[in-house]
């Protein structure tokens, strides 16, 4: 192989679709997941859409942004979910996801999250654990 595309994320699959779009076919693209998607990928949990990544990084909402996506992987291969979330802590309604809108709860409340959240298992390095409830501790902490 003349290329080796670690991981078949938007990036890597992109990456994989330029080549070939350029002619070239001596690459690889590896995946450690079960299925394509990387931090795209969303799991059903309890009959709703969770982000496992960061799926949200992509401003979906844009046209451009999707015909550029449907480019290199097709479009009735996605599984589309449509939602406009939003989340009630602490006496106060914001935009989901929660790590994205801190911002829009009061300054002393917003400190507090994000002290939590950098003290978090998911940001010092803890296992992933299998329970729902104790997943939200480990992404978030404590103080969720």
């Amino acid at each position: 192989m003349k290329y080796l595309i670690l991981g078949a994320g938007p990036a890597g699959l992109s990456l994989g679709c330029a080549l070939k779009a350029l002619g070239e076919t001596s690459f690889l693209i590896l995946e450690a997941e079960a299925e394509a998607g990387g931090l795209c990928r969303s799991l059903e949990v309890d009959g709703s859409p969770l982000d496992i990544g960061g799926g949200h990084f992509l401003d979906t909402k844009r046209k451009e942004v999707n015909s550029f996506l449907f480019q290199f992987m097709q479009e009735d291969e996605w599984k589309l979910f449509k939602r406009d979330s939003r989340i009630f802590i602490d006496g106060n309604l914001i935009g989901h996801p929660f790590e994205s809108n801190i911002w829009q709860l009061p300054v002393d409340k917003e400190i507090r999250y994000l002290i939590s959240i950098s003290k978090s298992g998911s940001n010092t390095g803890k296992p992933v654990p299998k329970d729902f409830i104790q997943w939200i501790y480990w992404k978030f902490g404590e103080a969720i």
